[in-house]
């Protein structure tokens, strides 16, 4: 059975559960997830998680999240991105000074409203299974931060302007290209989706989806790995303390955070513990019994 992390690089098509249903396969083993979907049409880093793993993604910095996209001018479609219908066009196009004047206007906290095509649940349904049947879909504006959002180029011929992303999760890409354009009087939408980073994670460091199979394995990143250079709060502790954690029981530390990532005596991950008291813990999820 494996357990870590894997970065892995998306391809333009497949799904996220795509991807895990794939890693499953080749990592042989039936616990997967991922830390963060990217659409069937973006590309670019996702993190796997296998085994026991998939219980620490909830505690991982996995922000900021960092996009490369073209937003494409001229046309917005019903998805967002390129795979959609055109669903309106226009003539209006704005210069590279005016797109570079209104990326302050995109970049702190903003509000933002999800594309109909999206993930989320309404009604306990997904937003696109209702677009997708004709239905209307309306998702409530939600607040996400920008925390940096560049122009590289823009080719005024192809109406296509090359920007990068710096952003919260839950941020969508799609929805920043069409509301950007609206804002400069144009219709836009987002092509070329490239996630290049996730928090401590880098695509440059990730293995190709080809790979998948064959190095999968010998890729994997363990849990002591990634906890010990996430900047979380890390405490080795001895044989005594390690036996009550493997057993429940609270435990002494000095260490002051409120969470703490606890490790025996050989470096091996044992457990989350919450602080209960002046100097006192309890792990909330052991790990160390099931490694």
């Amino acid at each position: 059975m494996s357990k870590g992390f894997l970065p892995v690089i998306k391809p333009v098509g497949p799904t996220s559960f795509d991807i895990v249903a794939k890693a499953r396969r080749a990592l042989s083993e039936k616990r997967m997830g991922h830390c963060g979907t990217l659409d069937p049409d973006a590309r670019g880093l996702l993190v796997l998680a296998a085994g026991f793993c998939t219980r620490l993604i909830e505690f991982l910095p996995l922000e900021p999240k960092v996009y490369r996209f073209i937003m494409r001018l001229g046309s917005e479609t019903d998805t967002g991105d390129a795979v959609g219908t055109v669903t309106s066009t226009t003539e209006i196009i704005p210069t590279e000074n005016q797109i570079r004047e209104i990326l302050p206007l995109f970049t702190g906290k903003i509000m933002q409203r999800p594309p109909a095509f999206s993930a989320i649940k309404i009604d306990g349904q997904r937003a696109y299974d209702l677009a997708r049947a004709g239905k209307e879909v309306s998702i409530a504006e939600r607040e996400t931060t920008i925390h940096g959002l560049s122009l590289f180029s823009f080719d005024i011929d192809k109406r296509e302007a090359f920007l990068e992303a710096s952003v919260s999760s839950g941020t969508y890409i799609r929805s920043l290209a069409v509301d950007m354009a609206r804002a400069l009087g144009s219709l836009a939408h987002a092509t070329d989706i490239d996630r290049i980073s996730t928090g401590m994670f880098s695509a440059k460091t990730a293995l190709p989806f080809d790979q998948l199979q064959s190095e999968g394995l010998a890729n994997l990143l363990s849990a002591e790995t990634v906890i010990r250079s996430s900047g979380l709060q890390c405490v080795d502790v001895d044989d005594s303390t390690a036996q009550k954690i493997r057993y429940g029981q609270r435990f002494e530390s000095d260490s002051g955070s409120e969470k703490i990532f606890a490790f025996d005596k050989d470096g091996k991950f044992l457990a989350v513990a919450q602080k209960c008291g002046e100097c006192v813990y309890h792990a909330g999820k052991v790990f160390g019994v099931e490694q």
